[in-house]
């Protein structure tokens, strides 16, 4: 039971986290609904210029006042609160997905915004303030076990010590979010609640929703990164922080077929807003050459030269707080969404990297995206791909 325990809901103005409200207060918690502002036009941060064009940003006005209308029909409109995040979004989220783009790589910011700002800067303001707990609409499910260890004195008491598992949730890999939370900590899981993870769809939530007569049941998802903004794009929106040329494209074989707009935009496997194409189709990106400014491309035909049977991930995370005893054998996803996991091999390699062996092989690795390892239903961890 809940016994009063505060509970700090972050409040999108989505369906997810409308339901997520309504079930805590249900189960007994204390909850206090929190909208948590990312994005505002002009400030944020070193990015001082983006957003005063209407052609990106987020809706986070429109988004405020639904998560408010949510807050009222659950009765908890007196305390729901803005808080402002702004400076570490910008700080963390934006400048790392211009740095990734920077290096060739292509990152992933809702992994960065979750142990940064959802499960970072909320969390550690949440708690300051008196919270047990935060709670987010995100389709996971965790689950505790506590394991009997000696004192350090070596008397015959034990130690209980909790661990906390991230698990997946019971909804179809199109609505799974553990790819993304993948970078968790021991410490903050501990004081994280997944209220939704139970539910077997995106679909029932919303049905659950409408039975509880919530405002936002039929209301859009909220989206991760609005500030990219729907009219630029990704590449309109990293041109402004970036210096690149135009250069060439050119086939496997050196020749010259077309120019790009900044070879740092590209991501491999791409073949949409290339330019190049045959009577089979348009060709795919297969190498970004930033050195010579040139993106590599193939035809359809030759599309099996993305296709690789192992990479390298760095930085790795283990939700345990350790790693297992390696090498491991163990399901995988690469890319969300996902249809289904990949059973791997992960070992271990010099400077803590690690190498993934892949029993099939898989379609266009892209440095900078994560691979997220499951056992079973449990996450073990994840790293980001480096080659």
């Amino acid at each position: 039971m809940a016994n009063g325990a505060r509970v700090f809901l972050g409040l999108s103005g989505g369906v997810d986290s409308a339901v997520a409200g309504a079930l805590l207060l249900e189960q007994g918690y204390d909850v206090v609904p929190v909208f948590l502002k990312c994005w505002e036009p002009g400030t944020l941060g070193t990015f001082a210029t983006f957003g005063t064009s209407p052609a990106g940003g987020c809706p986070w006005q429109e988004d405020q006042e639904a998560a408010y209308a949510v807050a009222k029909h659950l009765g908890i409109a007196d305390r729901f609160r803005t808080w402002n995040f702004t400076k570490e979004f910008s700080e963390t989220v934006v400048q790392y997905l211009v740095d990734e783009a920077a290096a060739g790589r292509t990152g992933n910011p809702d992994v960065v915004c979750n142990r940064t700002v959802k499960f970072g800067a909320f969390l550690q303001r949440a708690l300051a303030e008196g919270a047990d707990y935060v709670a987010t609409g995100h389709y996971a499910r965790l689950a505790r076990t506590d394991d009997q260890r000696q004192t350090t004195d070596n008397s015959r008491e034990s130690l209980v010590v909790g661990r906390w598992s991230l698990l997946r949730p019971h909804c179809a890999a199109k609505n799974d979010q553990t790819y993304f939370l993948w970078q968790l900590t021991q410490r903050q899981l501990r004081h994280v609640l997944f209220p939704i993870g139970e539910f077997p769809s995106k679909e029932a939530v919303r049905e659950e929703a409408k039975r509880r007569g919530i405002p936002s049941a039929d209301r859009r998802s909220t989206r991760g990164i609005c500030f990219v903004g729907k009219d630029i794009g990704y590449a309109g929106f990293l041109e402004q922080f970036l210096d690149v040329e135009p250069g060439d494209v050119v086939t496997t074989s050196g020749r010259v077929v077309g120019q790009h707009r900044g070879a740092v935009f590209a991501t491999l496997g791409q073949r949409q807003g290339i330019g190049v194409s045959d009577a089979h189709g348009p060709y795919y990106v297969v190498e970004k050459d930033l050195a010579r400014n040139r993106l590599v491309v193939a035809p359809p035909a030759e599309a099996q030269q993305l296709y690789r049977n192992e990479v390298v991930v760095g930085g790795a995370n283990w939700i345990s707080g350790g790693a297992p005893a390696l090498p491991i054998r163990c399901a995988s996803f690469m890319r969300h969404p996902q249809e289904r996991p990949v059973a791997c091999t992960v070992s271990a390699i010099e400077e803590g990297r690690l190498r993934v062996r892949f029993d099939e092989p898989q379609y266009a690795p892209t440095p900078g995206q994560s691979v997220v390892f499951f056992l079973h239903d449990a996450v073990l961890g994840g790293g980001v791909m480096m080659a």
